[in-house]
């Protein structure tokens, strides 16, 4: 686990070349610097084309040490002439290779080197690398360290036999799978190839690390690193480029779902997303011209017009037949037959029939439990002290019980929360029993809250609307006293349909959802976010406007079109998933997955100095649950059946079937009782007149909403109003509160 970053400067033939000033490498360095405690370094080169132009690279490091404490450091550099394997590989490949589409720059005409050098910097953690480099040793590569996963990366990138697009992304049936493949483990990784003169940048499947990568001065300065804030650090370092455009589709999905979406890696890998619009995609094709615009918009105006003619011809036949149904039915009397039937009694069976599924079979069950418990054995290698986070739910319980079959003396860690309907610190205590772990349960000391959530949120560069990512730093920085890397259980629920929102997809199905969406929604008492009548009202909400965004969101339609208007609060998410579980568990994945949970979990991790990694995320533990229907997973109307059905073969019952808690924090009393300052931090950020600094400009954000919700959020707490003399209607508004407040102190970094 790292901090990296990296400047690329081309220079055209015939232009005087300047040298990539030292300053914007001690700005790229100053950001990520809180990622890495245990060491730094840099690394620079330069070539020249044959046609003349210049290509420099430098890159930065800061390491947090893990594996390989001696001889892990980086950026670390490979010499062909050290290994005559790398030698003869990389020789052949440089020699008639097309160039990539996928490159950060392009690499221009080859140019013959007597000594090509490999260079990377690489946060993460390689699970497999000591099979790679086994593999790697049996061809003839000579390694210089006793056991680097970094080295591995270097080798493997020699080795492979096409060009950098079949090394990093495009599978090819002739070469196998792609180097990222091959990888097994968590990573954002730069390779600096000497002999092409670019930088090939990739990152895991789910997007456990972050990377980041824009471009300015017209495509001659690329820049990436490990945050956004990095990046723009650096364009502020530059002393003729002002702060970077905003972009104002992902500040609406950063504060009304609380994170920014992400795409997969297959479109990631080397352009990543982020709040500044030159951080996005890089287009494959190149810009349509103005007479190509014209003619597809005249397209697109012809097919709608088409389609909504068929649309108005199907309805209009669809009335007519139902028409002559109720005709034929009220002649021959039989439409009185149909309504003695217990026509409700018949559908409710049928539904319950249709979705009563039997349990996993044992052979079901014996596969994924193998493979949960291989993905933890591959992640048990640590030069340094090791252990599991234990919430006591499901996830962490089945980690724990893996890795502790592994580890005998295995020590588990929880946060005891200073609210019993949100402390799971008992079922914990009683997994670790069980288990016979040294289990620590650690204090929340939430005293310095306020500060804590500026501390984080400037570390991220984003705003963030998830309230859990205190006490995972709390968490994180208690475990430090006793650990450095720690096992967890994110990602299975995105992978086994463990959230009660999936069950919800049988609501927001035709007819049913407009069945929900006529249930009157005012009478609804919303002062209590835990309360079923808030539960109901979301609902009605999601089935009235936007389906699973709106149960997502933390502000649903109606309260976007309130803070943003009308036109901006229609507009909110990347794309609207459908109705399905599925297509529900695929957005999540997609998008919740990484913009929310890896993000939380990266930034409260690296700021305690603690490497955390997540076994239900290995590719082929994945695959495997990416197989299995959604009703299976949901069988017998539970969530997560077949973990569940595995932990109940080893572990307690009452942990196993207690209702699903998460990790959470009762936020809306905390601002009500200024908890650790946190009440102080809100009314300081949300009281000024332009509390949102530049955001205002992108986002019309309305203060008088914004105002009472304040007042709404402390009438549902029996306070009174502080911005209008009438009485206001009690409503919970603690996570919109505090996404806004984030997103107050994350405005007020872009003023520095």
């Amino acid at each position: 686990m790292c901090g990296i970053g990296g400047i690329l400067r081309i220079t055209p033939p015939g232009e005087k070349h300047e040298p990539i000033p030292e300053a914007w490498l001690d700005a790229l360095d100053a950001g990520i610097a809180w990622r890495g405690p245990d060491g730094a370094g840099r690394f620079r080169d330069r070539v020249t084309r044959p046609d003349g132009t210049v290509v420099e690279v430098a890159l930065v490091h800061r390491r947090l040490a893990i594996i390989d404490i001696e001889g892990g450091a980086q950026p670390m550099v490979l010499r062909a002439s050290e290994c005559p394997a790398c030698e003869a590989a990389l020789q052949k490949r440089h020699q008639g290779i097309k160039p990539s589409r996928h490159q950060v720059a392009d690499p221009g005409p080859r140019t013959p080197d007597p000594d090509p050098r490999l260079a990377v910097v690489f946060n993460g953690c390689i699970y497999n690398h000591r099979e790679l480099r086994e593999e790697l040793e049996a061809k003839g590569h000579v390694f210089r360290t006793d056991h680097s996963d970094t080295e591995v990366i270097l080798h493997l990138a020699s080795d492979w036999p096409g060009d950098w697009p079949e090394v990093f992304s495009d599978p090819d049936p002739e070469l196998g799978p792609p180097l990222l493949g091959e990888l097994q483990g968590m990573f954002a990784i730069a390779v600096w190839d000497s002999a092409l003169g670019f930088v090939a940048i990739g990152r895991d499947r789910f997007g456990e690390k972050p990377l980041v990568h824009t471009d300015f001065l017209s495509g001659r300065v690329h820049v990436f690193a490990s945050s956004s804030a990095t990046v723009e650090r650096v364009r502020r370092a530059v002393a003729h480029l002002g702060t970077e455009a905003l972009s104002a589709h992902r500040l609406a999905d950063a504060l009304c779902l609380g994170f920014t979406s992400e795409s997969s890696v297959h479109e990631d890998v080397f352009r990543a997303f982020d709040l500044f619009t030159s951080i996005g995609r890089v287009w494959d094709h190149p810009p349509l011209s103005l007479a190509q615009k014209s003619a597809g918009c005249l397209l697109s105006v012809l097919a709608v017009a088409v389609l909504l003619s068929i649309v108005c011809s199907a309805i209009v036949a669809l009335a007519y037949s139902v028409a002559w149904a109720m005709g034929i039915l009220l002649s021959t009397g039989l439409l009185w037959i149909l309504l003695k039937l217990p026509i409700p009694w018949i559908v409710a069976r049928s539904i319950r029939a249709a979705r009563k599924r039997p349990t996993a079979s044992p052979q079901r069950l014996t596969e994924f439990e193998h493979l949960l418990e291989l993905s933890v054995a591959h992640r048990l290698e640590a030069d340094v002290p090791l252990g599991c986070f234990l919430s006591g739910g499901v996830d962490s319980s089945l980690v724990a019980l893996m890795a502790s079959r592994h580890v005998p003396d295995l020590r588990t860690l929880t946060v005891r929360m200073p609210d019993d309907r949100y402390d799971e610190s008992r079922f914990a205590e009683l997994v670790a029993d069980h288990l016979g772990t040294r289990h620590t349960t650690l204090e929340c000391d939430g005293s310095t809250a306020a500060d804590d959530l500026v501390r984080l949120i400037r570390a991220m560069g984003l705003p963030f609307g998830d309230s859990s990512i205190l006490p995972t730093w709390w968490l994180c920085r208690g475990a430090k006293q006793h650990i450095k890397v720690a096992l967890a259980g994110d990602g299975g629920d995105e992978l086994f349909y463990g959230y009660d929102r999936y069950k919800a997809s049988r609501y927001l199905w035709w007819p049913m959802r407009w069945l929900v969406a006529m249930h009157p929604q005012r009478a609804l008492d919303r002062s209590d976010p835990k309360s079923l009548d808030e539960r109901k009202a979301r609902l009605i909400t999601a089935a009235r406007h936007a389906g699973y965004l709106d149960l997502l969101a933390i502000f649903p339609t109606p309260d976007r079109r309130r803070l943003l208007g009308r036109a901006r609060g229609d507009v909110v998410g990347k794309q609207h998933p459908g109705s399905s579980a599925s297509a529900m568990r695929w957005f999540d994945q997609e998008h919740y997955l990484p913009g929310d949970l890896l993000r939380k979990v990266d930034t409260a991790s690296m700021l305690a100095g603690v490497e955390v990694r997540l076994p239900f995320l290995d590719s082929t533990l994945a695959d495997a649950a990416l197989s299995v229907p959604a009703l299976d997973h949901m069988a017998q109307g539970e969530g997560k059946h077949i973990l569940k059905q595995i932990a109940r073969k080893h572990l307690p019952r009452e942990v196993v079937d207690r209702p699903k808690m998460g990790f959470a924090v009762p936020i809306s009393d905390w601002l009500r009782t200024d908890f650790g300052g946190l009440g102080t931090l809100m009314m300081e950020r949300l009281s000024k007149e332009r509390p949102f600094g530049r955001v205002h400009e992108e986002l019309n954000i309305n203060i008088g909403f914004v105002r009472g919700m304040i007042d709404e959020h402390r009438a549902a707490g029996g306070m009174r109003p502080l911005f209008t003399s009438r009485a206001a209607r009690p409503r919970d508004h603690g996570q919109r509160l505090f996404a806004l407040t984030t997103l107050a102190i994350w405005a007020q970094t872009l003023e520095a």
